[in-house]
């Protein structure tokens, strides 16, 4: 940052997830982490207005990497909100939204509904909303972490 700062150019990329807009069971430290990204990212941001430093900030689903092995999709129309999403898509999907300087990207881009209905609804509809979108009832979104913990 200091050297952006020097020569008045860059761009910071901030990784948080789809999960640093709604709490899941079971994450709740992987959670507090991304909307701990999603508010430095958007603080950053406004303290570099009036800079040439640019800021993103990527709300990706699961990235299939290994990190959340054994992790079900959602099935159904569910898969309309997000899906499991390949290394390359995430990265080219992160390159193209930096290059045209996008503030905010969701991945799949098809997910940009999810945080904007769930802000929208009581929480018993969001509760239900969150169960269904990230797959939790067919086994969901899996924490390899937990199994080494127990074993």
């Amino acid at each position: 940052m200091p050297d952006m700062m020097k020569l008045d150019y860059g761009h910071v990329v901030t990784i948080s997830s789809l999960a640093g807009f709604d709490g899941m069971c079971g994450f709740t430290d992987y959670c507090a982490s991304k909307f701990a990204c999603r508010g430095f990212a958007e603080s950053l941001r406004r303290e570099l207005e009036h800079t040439n430093i640019k800021s993103t900030v990527v709300h990706p689903f699961v990235i299939n990497t290994g990190m959340f092995h054994g992790t079900n999709t959602p099935k159904g129309l569910w898969k309309i909100f997000s899906s499991l999403l390949t290394p390359d898509y995430a990265a080219q999907e992160i390159l193209n939204g930096t290059a045209m300087g996008q503030i905010r990207l969701v991945l799949p881009l098809r997910g940009y509904i999810l945080p904007a209905i769930g802000e929208m609804m009581p929480w018993w509809m969001r509760d239900i909303l969150a169960k269904k979108s990230f797959g939790l009832k067919e086994g969901g979104i899996k924490d390899p972490r937990k199994n080494a913990v127990q074993s």
